[in-house]
């Protein structure tokens, strides 16, 4: 997939090289066109992430997805444990000095 992202440059201004001379500028737009409406098409084959089902309320569906995810990984080999939950910190503004908030305005200005 990557691949199709990267080579799109590339194609792009070989056929804009080949193309515009010969029959000017419109015929990329319409080329541009076809493969709009064939990502179009393919994104609708692309099921709807878990997360974004869980946040407008489908929980259902998005337990069935990570169960398919889950069969589909499963079929290639054991799965890994799962991970350790981080340890958690208390953040608090009133916790910081002077000197932590101008280290990270100069973190952000220099970077």
């Amino acid at each position: 997939m990557v691949f199709v992202v990267i080579s799109g440059l590339p194609v792009t201004a070989i056929l804009a090289w080949a193309l515009i001379p010969s029959f000017g500028w419109r015929p990329l737009f319409l080329i541009a066109s076809i493969g709009a409406l064939i990502v179009w098409y393919l994104r609708k084959a692309l099921p709807e992430s878990p997360r974004c089902l869980e946040a407008n309320g489908r929980t259902a569906d998005a337990e069935a997805l990570m169960e398919t995810i889950e069969r589909e990984v499963a079929a290639t080999g054991p799965l890994p444990p799962p991970a350790a939950p981080l340890p958690t910190s208390t953040f608090s503004l009133y916790n910081l000095s002077s000197r932590d908030i101008c280290r990270a305005w100069w973190s952000a200005v220099l970077c």
